[in-house]
């Protein structure tokens, strides 16, 4: 489970005016000098794929160059292939390359990276991906803190191995299974360590469990991600499920969800 980001102050939200006006246009000093140190940070975020703009802030704040990261703006409900939200960069300008600036004059330039779900949105080309705008701001901005300013995001994921010990445990299970909380207490022992990375911290989903007669059904997970075991009839294996069957409305990722019929969890299409 994740926290939104939100937007610090106003500088998201008058840059976001300012992409618009000026988009595909030369705006401020920025240079091919500036372009290509924002370009090498963007190229080194380490998330590559995700339908939460979190998991690109939170990575982009985390890399150690390509200027600073000076702000983030979430767009709520967006869908697959739109636009997810926006990261601002800004960078000094090479004192060799303010083309007029007064002398000990320090220059900076502002650039918009826009994210869908397969990271940056445009083409890398020339970096044409790239949207300079006027800074909001004279003089140096700094760089937003999303670890302090929001805590450190934590999200809850299945655990690498979480097939491997539902189906170890519902093997092992007697006629009548017994508690579902013992059995989801057993499976979770068996649990390897999270498949927690460098930039955002994981912890493995506890498993849910249900007991209809002799049939379990264990799930791990969520929409995102979900995880499903089922022993019906004295035979134990892990479920697929379509994920429109996921999505609110639907069975969802929930243990009854693993007992019922592979046609109930197909897709309709």
């Amino acid at each position: 489970m994740t926290a939104r980001v939100v937007t610090i102050g106003s500088i998201a939200a008058t840059a976001a005016v300012s992409v618009l006006l000026l988009a595909g246009c030369s705006a401020g000093p920025g240079t091919d000098g500036t372009r290509e140190a924002v370009h090498l940070g963007v190229r080194a975020i380490p998330v590559t794929t995700s339908d939460d703009m979190d998991d690109f802030a939170l990575a982009a704040s985390r890399v150690n160059r390509g200027g600073t990261l000076i702000d983030v703006d979430v767009v709520e409900g967006a869908k697959r292939g739109d636009v997810i939200g926006t990261l601002y960069y800004q960078v000094g300008v090479p004192r060799a390359e303010f083309m007029g600036a007064a002398t000990g004059e320090q220059l900076y330039a502002c650039y918009s990276v826009e994210f869908d779900f397969w990271g940056p949105r445009g083409d890398f080309n020339h970096y044409s991906y790239l949207h300079e705008y006027p800074c909001p701001t004279e003089g140096a901005i700094p760089a937003i803190d999303l670890e302090t300013d929001y805590g450190k995001e934590t999200r809850i994921l299945p655990a690498p191995n979480a097939a491997d010990a539902a189906i170890e445990v519902l093997q092992q299970l007697p006629t009548e299974p017994g508690d579902p909380a013992l059995i989801g207490g057993a499976i979770a022992a068996l649990f390897d360590a999270s498949g927690s990375t460098s930039w955002l911290p994981v912890e493995n989903a506890p498993p849910r469990v249900v007991v209809n007669g002799g049939d379990v059904g264990v799930a791990m997970g969520d929409e995102n991600e979900c995880v499903l075991v089922a022993r019906v009839g004295g035979v134990t294996e892990q479920k697929s499920i379509a994920p429109v069957k996921l999505r609110p409305g639907e069975l969802g990722c929930a243990p009854e969800s693993a007992l019922a019929s592979d046609e109930a969890r197909s897709s309709p299409h």
